[in-house]
Formats: structure tokens, sequence, C-alpha cells
């Protein structure tokens, strides 16, 4: 588990890297390809997205300010602001230089215009309520999930985006491969494991049974009527050799 969340962590973290180099690239390309006059409205169109971003984000700001009955929360109420006005100024930028993959350009392009609608519906909105006029009830409910849901749709946004990526989906194949090879690297491991002990397992049993029958062998030979003849000769000269040193030890008399 600990594994599988560090390398979702560092392919998030690669992505950002690699889209914002790559955008670099491109953007230095593009600038590095294009006419003096090309460029001069291009600089024009940019200024125009900034002031045009900075208009939509003040009044995102203060639609939401609206609604916090905190000091705090009107503090709070910059983070909507900045987590959509600056999405969508990354994606339009992503989507200008970075996007190449077909499926993951439309799904961001997608996204891009939801932005775009949700941020010009609270402009409008901000923009058309007067300084102390009220806010509806479901205005106010609106507002007061704002900073969660802006939390909340810009993470699945990017999580979305990132996953769609052409990079992160060669990385995941590359991880799953070299998992597969893990898996069956531990397995080859565990069956030779098993093999061995298998082998010494068999090699105890055939020592145990051979000493058994080896032993029930020398058993039913000392049935056999020549040992039966050796033991009664074994133990005639056994008596004898007994008697024999009796005699000897025995004290002698003296005869009169």
């Amino acid at each position: 588990m600990q594994n599988a969340l560090t390398l979702g962590l560092n392919n998030q973290r690669d992505f950002v890297t690699e889209a914002f180099d790559e955008a670099q690239r491109r953007i230095k390309e593009f600038i590095g390809e294009t006419h003096t006059a090309a460029k001069a409205a291009w600089f024009c169109v940019g200024a125009f997205i900034f002031g045009a971003v900075l208009f939509t984000g003040w009044h995102n700001w203060n639609l939401f300010a609206r609604g916090a009955s905190t000091e705090f929360g009107r503090a709070l109420a910059i983070v909507p602001a900045l987590l959509l006005d600056g999405s969508i100024v990354v994606l339009l930028v992503l989507l200008l230089t970075y996007f190449k993959d077909e499926l993951q350009w439309k799904v961001a392009a997608g996204f891009n215009a939801a932005l775009f609608i949700i941020i010009g519906y609270n402009t409008s909105v901000d923009y058309s309520l007067n300084a102390n006029q009220p806010l509806s009830d479901s205005m106010q409910a609106y507002l007061s999930w704002g900073l969660a849901w802006s939390f909340l749709g810009t993470l699945a946004l990017w999580e979305v985006i990132i996953h769609l990526d052409p990079m992160h989906k060669m990385r995941a194949q590359k991880a799953r491969l070299e998992m597969k090879a893990l898996r069956a690297s531990n397995a080859t491991e565990l069956e030779r494991v098993n093999l061995q002990l298998q082998r010494a397992t068999d090699e105890l049993e055939f020592q145990r049974s051979l000493h058994t029958k080896m032993h029930a062998a020398r058993m039913r030979a000392t049935e056999g009527g020549d040992v039966k003849e050796a033991l009664s000769d074994y133990e005639d000269a056994q008596a004898i050799a007994h008697a024999t040193g009796i005699r000897e030890s025995a004290p002698k008399t003296t005869r009169r």
C-alpha cells in the first residue's frame, strides 16, 4: 500500500515537472518561429487574458467574500478565485503547448469550458449585485460551500488530466510490467526453495524407510536356523568358558 501511494505521488510530481518543461520548450519554439508582428499580437493577447483573469478573479473573491460570516472567511474567499481562475490559465497554456494526446486535449478543453462557465457566472452575479444587496438562501448556500467544492472540483479536474497523460500511462504500464516481473521472480524463487525442501523431505523419508526395512530384515534373520544353531554353540561355548574359569579360581585342597 505504501509503495502504491509513493508511486502515485511520484507519477504526479513527474507529470507536473514534464508538463512545465515541455510548456517552456514549446513556448520558446513558438516565439522563435513567430513573426515579429505576431509576437506583438500574442503579447497583447496575453495582456488581455491577464487583465481578464484579474477582473474575474476579483469578482470571484468579492462574491465569495459576500457569503462569508467572519473576517477569516473573507480571507479564505481568495482560495476559490485562485483555484478556478488559476486552473483556467494553466489549462489554457497546456492546451496550447503540452497536451498532444487527443483524449487528454478534449477532456482538458471540456474542463476549461466548464471553468469558464463557472467563472463567468460568478463574475456576472457579483457584477449585477449592489454593494449591500442581500443574498438569497440558495446563493448563500452556494457560496458557503464554495471553498469546499472549489478544492474538490479542481483536485478532481487535475487528477483526471494527470491520469489521461500519455507519459503517466506509459509509466503506469512500465510499473505494472515491473511488478509482474517481480511477482514472477518471487514465484520462481519460492518454487525453487519448495523444490529443495521437497527433495530434502524425500531423502529423509527414503533413509527412514531404508533403516526401518534393514532393521526388520536383521530381526527376521535372528529367527533363522543357522543363527539359532550358532547361538546355541555360542551358549555352550560360554558355559564351558565360565565353568573353566570357576574351576581355575576355586581354592586347591591338599590330600592326606
